[in-house]
């Protein structure tokens, strides 16, 4: 089997992908991805350093592979049931997991309601998320432009005693 530097130079070579394209599709310098390539550095106990889920993602991305493959090229254990990882990062690898157990509760004939509820709930969060970040100081209102007017704002969990 080979190690992660010689599989991510045999997968780019496969594409007839130079050096300087691939790194520059994943946003590196050449001598980063090449020193990949070549498992530098290597940890004190000899063996090829192990990438983070973050640069495997990129890989996949690079590779146009499935998650899967190449998590497990890189030494890490399949994910349960098969499921592919969510990109939210390294500590919610079992979120996408947790939704389908969810959405699988329901009665077959409600999932995909449910499933289309969560996802215009997940854009509305997205949404909101980006408008935040360009615009830290709007207001709830500002926030939820759909949302009910409530008469009164409910206190965080903490103030109400």
């Amino acid at each position: 089997m080979p190690t992660w530097g010689q599989w991510i130079k045999q997968q780019r070579e496969a594409l007839r992908l130079p050096l300087s394209e691939a790194a520059h599709r994943l946003g590196w310098k050449v001598q980063q991805l090449s020193r990949m390539e070549a498992d530098e550095p290597r940890r004190k106990d000899g063996s090829p350093p192990m990438p983070s889920l973050k640069t495997v993602r990129k890989f996949a991305a690079l590779f146009d592979l499935p998650l899967s493959v190449v998590r497990e090229a890189a030494g890490y254990r399949p994910l349960p049931d098969g499921n592919e990882e969510t990109g939210l990062g390294d500590k919610s690898e079992g979120l996408h997991a947790q939704i389908l157990r969810i959405i699988k509760s329901f009665p077959p004939e409600d999932r995909e309601a449910v499933l289309d509820l969560f996802l215009t709930q997940a854009r509305m969060y997205r949404s909101l998320i980006r408008r935040r970040s360009r615009q830290p100081e709007l207001t709830p209102e500002e926030s939820y432009p759909n949302a009910p007017a409530s008469a009164e704002p409910t206190a965080p969990a903490e103030d109400r005693r």
